[in-house]
């Protein structure tokens, strides 16, 4: 097995971690209420729940960043030309941001 294979094949297990994390966040979270006073007060009742989704998301969105920078450096046919190099570059940086 070739370097770029087992970087394109650690890149995918991680890519499903962070995918995994981000369904669990999108399905617990819900949608925000436009009402910011409820909003806040459904936060209140249950601070811990919030707390968790949002370490949650945080983890799973680290995953995203570190499944670009696997890959920027796997020299594999995923980053070969510019659109596809610059795509993995943007998910890096996106995602490593406050």
């Amino acid at each position: 097995m070739t370097d770029a294979s087992q970087a394109v094949r650690a890149g995918g297990i991680w890519l499903v971690a962070a995918s995994i994390c981000m369904i669990i966040v999108l399905l617990v979270h819900g949608p925000i209420d436009p009402d910011t006073t409820a909003q806040m007060a459904k936060i209140a009742s249950h601070p811990l729940r919030w707390a968790v989704v949002h370490w949650i998301a945080a983890a799973g969105l680290s995953l995203f960043a570190i499944v670009g920078l696997i890959l920027l450096t796997s020299h594999s046919r995923l980053t070969d030309g510019l659109w596809p190099l610059t795509a993995w570059a943007v998910i890096s940086m996106g995602h490593s941001g406050p």
